[in-house]
């Protein structure tokens, strides 16, 4: 016998703790927003973060200062995901490098208790697929 179909909900897009996308949405947003870039020829950015939490007292400051981040220095339209384990993602839509540097400079400051890393991978310059995209602003 199938499993009854259950339906998904808004908040099943999000992580809740900090308003950020899970990853599997992030990862199909980040599909969708190559594809308008490519086909629109317009800028697309990606923002990694990696991000250090020590202590159970870290994390929860961490997910707040996330929280406040989603909402005091991201636009509407850009799209933060929680990607794994201290590791997070912005898809920065029609922003290239320098407003994409702009971003990470924001982002460091309003995380810089967490020592982020924050690497920028642009779409075209730094590949064309979401992998490549991925690969370049996580790198190590």
């Amino acid at each position: 016998m199938d499993a009854p179909e259950r339906e998904l909900r808004v908040t099943d897009l999000f992580e809740r703790s900090i308003a950020w996308y899970r990853r599997w949405y992030f990862l199909l947003r980040l599909e969708e927003e190559i594809l308008r870039a490519g086909r629109y020829e317009r800028p697309l950015a990606l923002i990694g973060l990696r991000l250090k939490s020590e202590s159970r007292g870290d994390v929860e400051r961490l997910q707040a200062a996330l929280k406040r981040v989603s909402t005091e220095e991201l636009r509407s339209t850009d799209i933060p995901g929680a990607l794994g384990l201290d590791e997070y993602a912005v898809i920065l839509p029609e922003t290239d490098r320098r407003g994409g540097e702009v971003v990470v400079t924001r982002l460091q400051q309003a995380l810089s208790t967490f020592s982020p890393d924050c690497r920028i991978a642009v779409f075209g310059e730094d590949g064309g697929e979401s992998s490549a995209l991925l690969d370049r602003a996580l790198a190590n």
